[in-house]
């Protein structure tokens, strides 16, 4: 394991915790927005631009499924932290 994959992992479970907080879209547009907000959101936590954090960092399967409007539940206290949360992510992107 790189430090890049770790980097990717950290990327990618943030992301998925940062649009399951919104819910789903309820527009294209609403999730293009919500989509740009998370990506900054990350790129700041990875020192990044965006751009570079959506396109390298953040699993497109996770952005893909948000816009399908599928999101995790973190009603359910096994998604909202931790390994747990990892765990749901890994789920979502399994299914996606």
């Amino acid at each position: 394991m790189t430090a890049k994959d770790l980097r990717t992992w950290h990327a990618t479970v943030k992301a998925a915790l940062a649009l399951a907080r919104t819910g789903a879209p309820t527009s294209p547009t609403a999730a293009r927005a919500t989509v740009s907000t998370v990506a900054h959101a990350v790129a700041a936590d990875l020192g990044n631009t965006p751009r570079i954090a959506r396109a390298s960092y953040i699993d497109p399967r996770v952005i893909d499924a948000y816009e399908k409007g599928v999101v995790l539940d973190l009603t359910r206290p096994s998604e909202a932290a931790g390994p747990r949360a990892e765990e749901a992510v890994r789920e979502l992107l399994d299914n996606a």
